[in-house]
């Protein structure tokens, strides 16, 4: 089917996309593609001729660093848990200088992470979906959308209680 027209490939087959995707995956045949950044520094930016913090404006003859290439190379095992559970915010990005100085990544510091809490519970970030590979031991536990089973009485961080639950369990009842 390759080759088809957009209206070819719903009229013949409304999964083709998929498909494609999917079989072209599983084959080894992995799509990939650059990611390159625009960096300035705050003294440079101040040398525009605009506000180089408004992200309505293109940063024009400043040449892009590739930095890296995203490859997808799985097929999620469940595809609607991997779409409709991602979480995507700023606030929850390796830290960068200086991004308090544009106002819309201001906004969507507080927005993007409360969205994601409304939208999808406000354990988002334990989902399957959004969890970092390496575990994190933040005694967050229970509410809504809760994935994980957690086992003592803290959950709240920071906490100087670490052991509570065994010093608890070890007393003698009555």
């Amino acid at each position: 089917m390759h080759g088809l027209t957009l209206e070819q490939q719903q009229t013949a087959d409304p999964n083709y996309a998929t498909r494609d995707l999917y079989d072209n995956i599983r084959a080894g045949h992995f799509p990939k593609w650059d990611l390159n950044v625009q960096i300035l520094t705050a003294e440079q930016v101040a040398q525009l001729p605009y506000d180089g913090w408004d992200d309505t404006k293109i940063w024009e003859n400043v040449p892009e660093s590739k930095i890296g290439t995203m490859t997808l190379n799985k097929v999620p095992d469940n595809y609607f848990q991997y779409t409709e559970q991602s979480a995507f915010a700023p606030g929850v990005m390796v830290p960068v200088s200086n991004r308090l100085r544009t106002r819309w990544l201001q906004g969507r510091l507080f927005a993007y992470a409360d969205t994601q809490r409304y939208r999808v519970g406000t354990n988002y970030q334990e989902l399957p979906a959004n969890r970092p590979l390496v575990k994190v031991a933040n005694n967050n536990q229970d509410g809504s959308m809760s994935s994980a089973q957690q086992v003592g009485e803290v959950n709240y961080e920071p906490s100087t209680v670490k052991q509570m639950g065994a010093s608890l369990r070890s007393l003698p009842s009555g």
